[in-house]
C-alpha cells in the first residue's frame, strides 16, 4: 500500500475468518493499520465496504455497524 498508495484509487473491504464472511470488526483483518497506512500516505480514495446478506440481521443494520466500524477504526 506505501509503495502504490498514488496507484490505488479504491478499496473494497470485506472481514473474514479463514476466508470465511464475517461481520466487521469480527475477523482477522487490522483495519486500524489499514487507516493509519492510508493517512500516513494521504491517501484519499474510495472505502467500498461490502456486506452479505444476514437472515438474521437487517442489512441496513449491517452497513450502519460496518460504516461504523471502518469510520471509528480508520479515523485521522
Amino acid at each position: 500500500m506505501r509503495r502504490y498508495a498514488a496507484r490505488i484509487p479504491a478499496f473494497h473491504l470485506r472481514d473474514s475468518i479463514a476466508g470465511k464472511e464475517v461481520l466487521f470488526g469480527a475477523g482477522e483483518f487490522d483495519f486500524a493499520e489499514l487507516g493509519r497506512v492510508l493517512a500516513e500516505t494521504d491517501w484519499a480514495g474510495w472505502l467500498i465496504v461490502e456486506v452479505n446478506r444476514n437472515p438474521q440481521i437487517p442489512s441496513r443494520k449491517m452497513a450502519e455497524t460496518a460504516r461504523d466500524f471502518v469510520r471509528k477504526q480508520m479515523k485521522r
